[in-house]
């Protein structure tokens, strides 16, 4: 792969992440923004339909909770065999979330 198309496929993923391109953003604390774009970017790069990861955030209680979508035919390829891909991206986010003293979880949707 060039260089070139490395990048242009990092700007598909940031701009899916983002939801409503700038509008995404506005209302979202700089944690929410961090953890959706490290999931964006990793879901981006093992899907085969980018253009279908869909990334979100909600606060339950003191946890956020990143919700990941992917279309159906990409999931096990987000979840991995025994669930050792999702298992990865948890893991990564709690770490993350943890430099910001708050807690994070994963969802597949």
């Amino acid at each position: 792969m060039r260089e070139t198309d490395s990048q242009d496929n990092m700007e598909d993923v940031d701009a899916t992440a983002s939801g409503d391109s700038a509008d995404g953003y506005d209302d979202l604390t700089e944690d929410e923004v961090m953890a959706r774009d490290m999931i964006a970017y990793i879901a981006g790069h093992l899907v085969d339909d980018q253009e279908s990861v869909e990334v979100g955030t909600e606060w339950d209680g003191d946890r956020l909770k990143v919700l990941l979508r992917v279309a159906d035919i990409d999931k096990g390829k987000v979840i991995g065999r025994n669930g050792r891909v999702v298992r990865a991206m948890q893991s990564l986010l709690r770490v993350s979330a943890v430099k910001s003293n708050i807690r994070a979880s994963l969802d597949v949707v």
